[in-house]
């Protein structure tokens, strides 16, 4: 252990509950390197005993000492021992039979689940099965703040602040919570209905903002509620999200809702009967263009689509600006 390796036997036999004089004999799996070495030999050599005894052959196992081959997921026999005294058996009488039913294997999953850190590779499948991220995004998720994650782990099995006694150590039974930025990511979700949308201004726009300010991620600093207020402005097409980041930055210093800041910058949205106007102003500003484009000159489309944004000072959504051009000069 001191160098770090794993080293451990495992003794096994199977008896009937009913009947437990019928039972077989025990052998003992030698030097398991992994609790994953351990459960597989332990499966098996169960399975195997369970067998023979089902089939009234529960005297063909012998009592041997085994090996685990890894790559077989199976036993295979080092050397038989005779008889008990050889494996130095050394009864202690303050050491009771323990017997574990399934009543007590589904309060010892209950108490683990109550009280086991959230473990990185578990969150990453969760995440990426419930919100259908990508590995990127998950893998940015996760590598936020990770002395935090380290932290929270260490708190979720560790005391709860006061001075344990020597004789019983204080277990904290509350549902461990995963790392900040993914109780965040999780909320704001929640709130939009829109898991991609959520985790791409996370990740991308509100720590780009933590970061130009040199600051960690805080999840009290721009609460998901408050993200939310702004993201249902872009769903709604009430700002464009050039505009919601510039308004993301106005958050950060003030506490004023994002529709308050988008109506003091003047970066709400133009209505329908406004763009209107834009897209045939900007006809009548570039008729060669608007000529080429109505002819097939498809190339020219994306002047006309600047100029029009030009005109809109950017309060305009770009795709909807572009199929009003088409529709009114009938470009397929």
């Amino acid at each position: 252990m001191e160098a770090g390796n794993l080293r451990a036997d495992v003794n096994v036999n199977v008896e009937y509950a009913a009947t437990p004089t019928i039972r077989t004999a025990r052998v003992e799996v030698k030097n398991l390197n992994s609790l994953r070495s351990m459960a597989g030999a332990i499966q098996y050599e169960y399975e195997r005993h369970a067998r023979a005894l089902e089939e009234g052959r529960g005297d063909a196992i012998q009592q041997d000492t085994l090996g685990w081959d890894v790559q077989r997921g199976a036993t295979y026999k080092l050397r038989s021992k005779e008889e008990a005294v050889d494996y130095r058996y050394m009864p202690d009488p303050n050491l009771r039979e323990v017997i574990v039913g399934d009543e007590q294997m589904a309060s010892v999953q209950e108490y683990l689940q109550q009280c086991a850190p959230f473990l990185p590779d578990a969150l990453r499948e969760r995440l990426m099965q419930t919100y259908a991220l990508s590995a990127r995004d998950v893998n940015v998720l996760l590598a936020v703040n990770e002395d935090l994650w380290a932290g929270d782990s260490r708190r979720s099995l560790g005391s709860g602040g006061g001075s344990a006694s020597h004789d019983h150590a204080h277990v904290n039974t509350q549902t461990p919570k995963p790392p900040s930025i993914v109780r965040f990511f999780e909320h704001l979700a929640l709130l939009s209905a829109d898991p991609q949308l959520a985790v791409n201004w996370t990740i991308h726009e509100l720590l780009a903002q933590f970061a130009a300010r040199a600051s960690p991620f805080d999840e009290t600093t721009i609460p998901a509620h408050r993200l939310h207020a702004l993201l249902a402005l872009i769903q709604t097409s009430q700002v464009t999200s050039t505009a919601a980041k510039k308004v993301l930055a106005h958050m950060f210093d003030s506490d004023k809702t994002p529709a308050t800041i988008v109506d003091e910058l003047d970066l709400r949205m133009l209505p329908v009967h406004v763009l209107d106007d834009v897209v045939q102003r900007t006809i009548e500003d570039l008729p060669d263009e608007s000529t080429k484009a109505s002819q097939g000159n498809t190339k020219v489309v994306r002047k006309l689509i600047g100029h029009a944004m030009k005109v809109a000072r950017g309060k305009a959504d770009g795709s909807r600006v572009e199929k009003m051009l088409r529709d009114r000069l009938g470009i397929q």
